[in-house]
């Protein structure tokens, strides 16, 4: 009799944490999201390199950890020790903003060109590292790069109509040529010529005719000769949802963009001619955001985050194996019971 009402307890137990565990529901942790990639510029020598990153997570409390690779080796670059490789390129003032979302070289040298910059960002739970940018650095005199603004992507339905706008500015007031390409992930230099007409304007027209992803780079050349290169933007295209029974449908060719992340700035003022000699200005002010032309309206580049939380329901059979048990153990224990009195 003992050993059934042991069995009848320990059943019981089990289908209580079963449908405990299962019923629970499941939360997505928060994730950090890269708004603003660094960009890259060509810069003079002795010139201020500067490097931003913008980054959003729900859970907040953002760190940032900038890190270069220079000669094959990975440096931290927020742990300099004055005798570190890098840092007799780096110039005579070079290190973080107070915010760490930004970095610059104060003085860049030619021995850095062929560098690579990044930044990791993490939550305190969760992290994720930028692309890594190419530090490029020609001989004094080279063409300060322009100034520019795209989104960090693009994503579309299937046969929509959609457009990346590049708005770029030359410091020394020139008219900026355009160059779109196809190019791969993370990887900029993979250029691949876009038979376009608007390959050849500060707005491409994105091919939306196939579902998937692909990734588009954008050079911007001033009269005077400055470069700059976008990061690899990925633009994804959209399968159409399949529509369940009965269920009402909605004309999706009135969608034309279903998601465009925030705009990324490049600023080379914080690279500034100005501050070839000696940096004063503060780290944090050294890229102010370029004022957006009125051109620049015809594309909404606002970001919307959005993070939700799922909860799934609790399968039949999570429950009935428990309840099976129970009613297994009452029924052995039925028995013992019943035998026992006999």
């Amino acid at each position: 009799m003992k050993k059934a009402i042991v069995f009848l307890c320990v059943a019981c137990f089990l289908c209580f944490c079963s449908v405990t565990a299962f019923a629970a529901p499941s939360e997505s942790a928060p994730v950090v999201e890269i708004l603003r990639q660094p960009q890259e510029g060509t810069f003079p020598e002795y010139g201020v390199a500067f490097y931003e990153v913008e980054a959003y997570s729900a859970a907040g409390n953002l760190t940032y950890q900038w890190n270069l690779i220079f000669e094959g080796e990975t440096y931290d670059l927020s742990k300099p020790t004055g005798s570190q490789p890098w840092e007799a390129f780096a110039g005579e003032d070079y290190g973080g903003s107070p915010t760490g979302t930004a970095y610059h070289f104060g003085g860049v040298l030619k021995g850095m060109d062929g560098a690579k910059i990044y930044c990791t960002v993490s939550d305190g739970t969760n992290s994720v590292d930028t692309e890594q940018i190419r530090v490029n650095v020609l001989e004094e005199g080279t063409a300060m790069p322009p100034t520019f603004r795209v989104p960090a992507s693009l994503t579309v339905e299937l046969g929509a109509v959609a457009d990346l706008y590049c708005n770029a500015t030359d410091p020394k007031g020139g008219t900026v040529s355009y160059e779109w390409s196809l190019c791969q992930k993370g990887d900029p230099y993979t250029r691949e010529a876009i038979d376009h007409e608007s390959a050849k304007t500060d707005t491409l027209h994105c091919d939306t005719a196939e579902a998937g992803t692909y990734y588009v780079v954008c050079k911007m050349t001033t009269p005077s000769g400055g470069t700059a290169l976008t990061h690899a933007i990925p633009v994804t295209v959209l399968a159409p949802k399949t529509s369940e029974p009965d269920s009402d449908t909605s004309d999706a060719s009135d969608v034309t963009v279903t998601d465009t992340k925030e705009e990324i700035s490049s600023d080379t003022e914080s690279n500034g001619t100005e501050l070839t000699d000696s940096v004063e200005a503060a780290p944090s002010d050294l890229n102010p955001a370029p004022t957006v032309t009125d051109s620049a309206e015809r594309t909404d580049l606002s970001t919307t985050v959005s993070y939700e939380q799922e909860t799934d329901g609790i399968p039949l059979l999570w429950v009935a194996v428990p309840a099976a048990v129970v009613l297994i153990g009452g029924g052995s224990a039925g028995l013992i019971f019943l035998r026992k009195r006999k």
